[in-house]
């Protein structure tokens, strides 16, 4: 019997997950055409009140301001790779190609695909959120014996 119970459970459960997956496909369209319907056939003689209209307009202000904000941080997001990406250019680098082989070398250019930022070390290509290491160019670096003193002023 205690069977029985754990399965019941484990059913509602699945149904409420399948329910709370179709609302969260509803946009703000979708809100304002339920919520006039709603209007339309409400119970004559027990209206909505006027509180629960406000606490429902309160909700759409709620969803179109977390869309908003979903686009702004998208934006970001995406300029803030672009940035990155681009400081990588003729730097070395240490990190993973898709396949997950180790890649070393200078990047020499940069692309986006599907919204993601990719470094081409010679002919291998290395997604920016692989890189392990922003290696240091020995050859670019002067030695100590290269280093001009600093002079001093009096």
């Amino acid at each position: 019997m205690a069977s029985s119970a754990v399965g019941g459970i484990q059913g509602s459960i699945g149904a409420q997950s399948t329910t709370s997956d179709a609302y969260a496909n509803l946009d703000i369209d979708d809100f304002m055409k339920l919520l006039i319907s709603e209007l339309k056939n409400q119970d004559p003689l027990d209206p909505v009140k006027n509180k629960d209209l406000v606490e429902q307009i309160g909700q759409i202000r709620a969803i179109q301001a977390n869309q908003y904000l979903t686009t702004t941080l998208t934006g970001v997001m995406l300029g803030q790779n672009l940035n990155t990406a681009a400081a990588m250019l003729g730097r070395r680098i240490s990190g993973l190609d898709d396949s997950g082989k180790e890649v070393q070398g200078k990047v020499t250019g940069v692309v986006f695909q599907n919204g993601a930022a990719k470094l081409h070390v010679g002919d291998q290509v290395v997604s920016l959120s692989n890189v392990q290491k922003i290696l240091t160019d020995q050859s670019t670096e002067p030695s100590s014996a290269q280093t001009p003193a600093a002079e001093q002023s009096e």
